[in-house]
């Protein structure tokens, strides 16, 4: 049975390739946080600084994160987890945890990211509609990052004919946008909500990149529908094409 508190302190190093690559060394998240500072340091990227953060984290106390997990009935996907999406296993910096809100499916691996601008047009925002729903309806599951404008556009429609799934930049337990918290209950009832970071994590804008390497990481392509010349959804397409996947653009 897998200790499910020290996956949740290994994820706290918010640090995925160095989380993975200790796990894939050690075996175990509890081998890894209990290791000597001179096995920690053979491991790649961990550097004596990275060792004592890593001490640090194996006495850390994880019950407030069990209880807010237990009382959104979300659950946790580990690396080592054969349920752990197929499509994330193919990027280079895979989340060592997954917290989800709702049930990843095996064949949610057929899936469409669907990615914009948070101040759409009217017409950016109806292509994001039909599209999603179409999409849906003949059983692709819609990606996006429940953020407002495209986003909200997708998983709405998405809701209505398939499955979606939303990935967070934030702790499950802090939904953003707040306005957008129903949408996200309703995802988590016929799809999930999913976030790498732990529970009682901010949204702050850091984390938005990071997170949108998920998005098209879970997808087998991801659609830009309408988007500035810099911003997430074109952080999120640049990520697809590194990772392999198709890109698209309305």
């Amino acid at each position: 049975m897998q200790n499910i508190e020290d996956w949740i302190r290994l994820a706290k190093l918010e640090s995925p390739k160095k989380a993975v690559a200790l796990v894939d060394h050690f075996g175990s998240p509890e081998d890894a946080l209990h290791a000597s500072t001179e096995d920690l340091v053979s491991v790649d990227g961990i550097t004596s600084k990275t060792a004592e953060r890593i001490h640090n984290l194996a006495s850390e106390p994880v019950e407030k994160e069990l209880r807010v997990l237990e009382k959104l009935g979300a659950k946790v996907i580990t690396y080592k987890d054969p349920d752990y999406p197929i499509n994330l296993r193919q990027i280079c910096d895979p989340p060592v945890v997954l917290f989800v809100r709702g049930e990843i499916l095996e064949e949610d691996r057929f899936a469409i990211a669907v990615v914009g601008t948070r101040r759409p047009s009217e017409y950016g925002r109806a292509v994001a509609t039909e599209i999603s729903r179409d999409l849906a309806k003949r059983g692709l599951t819609i990606i996006s990052g429940g953020a407002r404008g495209i986003d909200t556009a997708a998983h709405t429609a998405a809701l209505q004919t398939g499955r979606t799934i939303a990935v967070l930049g934030s702790g499950l337990d802090i939904p953003y946008p707040y306005e957008n918290r129903g949408l996200l209950s309703r995802i988590a009832e016929s799809g999930a909500v999913i976030s790498e970071f732990v529970p009682g994590t901010k949204p702050d804008a850091w984390r938005f990149p990071v997170r949108n390497r998920l998005v098209s990481g879970l997808a087998l392509g991801v659609l830009v529908v309408e988007s500035r010349l810099s911003g997430g959804a074109m952080i999120t397409a640049t990520l697809a094409a590194e990772q392999g996947r198709d890109v698209w653009a309305v």
